[in-house]
């Protein structure tokens, strides 16, 4: 045979195993594209929903009354206390014990970490980060709004005090979202605050937990956690939206264990200050209150709670209006005095009920309000 004959041969088998693969890959791709169109049009079944009537649709929006309880939606708490315990220690478990009666006396949950997020000091702050924002992804009737932070050393005495009274409600009252208490130099207590379930308090704490880029004075610091939040809610940037309040409200102070700032009545008692006092202080105080549990436990009624908490914020609501009313204008030296005067109180001090009050009147003095135009604002 000749070589051109060979050669002619070799071609036409190379084409028809060519043409043979062609047509094999066109199978596969052509099976491909039955398989993802069959899957699209699976899936698109399964999610799909069929038209529904009026009547139908209302019917759907009933529970059954077979319906499983795990479905049923619960009122959620109107507040959930967090703490932090790290290390079993009895006393401390005592002590939850005595918010645990707190709780189930008036709605609250309470959220205890037990294991450290990070080595370093910032564990608090993700972990209050993390619940709120898990709050915030739930439907809004479905949220906790106000978280409670306490240490676990702070001891619940009076059961029978709800939180509600210390939190802001009302017109006027909508942008307060952080509550605390000042210690003994002025500073925020980092012991016990509020924190509003709120996109504000996301940011803070994002700004809480970005600071030991930021603050070289941090690494040079004890409490770290405390300085870190102090820091952050006194700029400019979130100021306006924290309150203190009267420190025996609910962070008054054990001294010792004999020497405490606690009134009849009151909410709880907090041992951070007891110092090499404090295990013989909170052991003692639990004793108490299990012994002789109507000596601390008072209705809220018989206590000054009720009008004080009404007084403070009658007073908070005075001073906000009368900052908006005066926002953006100008005034002459003593009255711009006056209102720098209140703008700082309303800040810093409204947990002093006299220098509050002292700054709302000179306000209005160099505003030419008179008692009744203060009590309309």
């Amino acid at each position: 045979m000749s070589p051109s004959v060979c050669s002619r041969c070799s071609l036409d088998n190379a084409l028809a195993h060519n043409d043979a693969d062609i047509r094999c890959a066109a199978r596969s791709l052509t099976l491909a594209a039955s398989l993802i169109a069959t899957l699209y049009f699976l899936l698109h079944s399964i999610h799909a929903r069929p038209s529904q009537t009026p009547a139908t649709l209302e019917a759907n929006t009933k529970t059954a009354p077979y319906v499983p309880p795990i479905w049923a939606q619960p009122e959620p708490p109107f507040v959930t206390k967090v703490t932090a315990l790290f290390s079993r220690n009895d006393l401390y478990e005592r002590v939850l014990a005595t918010h645990e009666a707190h709780n189930s006396l008036n709605g609250y949950a309470l959220s205890v970490l037990r294991e450290r997020i990070t080595k370093e000091w910032w564990s608090q702050a993700a972990h209050l980060l993390s619940m709120v924002v898990s709050e915030l992804a739930k439907p809004e009737s479905q949220r906790t709004k106000w978280l409670l932070w306490f240490q676990p050393d702070v001891v619940v005495l009076n059961e029978q005090i709800p939180l509600e009274i210390f939190l802001p409600s009302g017109p006027g009252l909508e942008d307060i979202h952080f509550l605390a208490s000042h210690d003994d130099y002025g500073q925020m207590d980092s012991g016990v605050f509020f924190l509003r379930v709120h996109e504000w308090t996301v940011k803070l704490l994002v700004e809480v937990l970005a600071l030991p880029r930021t603050a070289s004075a941090l690494q040079h610091t004890l409490r770290k956690d405390r300085f870190a939040m102090a820091s952050v809610i006194g700029s400019p940037k979130f100021r306006a939206s924290v309150f203190y309040q009267p420190r025996h409200w609910y962070n008054a102070y054990a001294l010792s264990a004999d020497s405490t700032e606690y009134e009849k009545g009151d909410l709880q008692l907090h041992f951070h200050n007891a110092a090499g006092d404090r295990w013989r202080g909170v052991s003692q105080a639990l004793d108490l209150l299990s012994t002789t549990p109507s000596d601390f436990s008072i209705p809220l009624e018989e206590t000054t709670y009720a009008n004080d908490t009404q007084a403070y914020w009658g007073r908070v609501r005075t001073a906000k209006s009368l900052l908006k009313l005066t926002a953006g204008k100008a005034y002459g030296k003593e009255t711009q005095n006056a209102l720098d005067r209140l703008s700082y109180a309303t800040n810093y001090e409204a947990d002093k009920g006299k220098v509050l009050q002292d700054a709302i009147d000179g306000l209005s003095k160099a505003l030419g309000l008179g008692a009744s135009d203060e009590a309309a604002l």
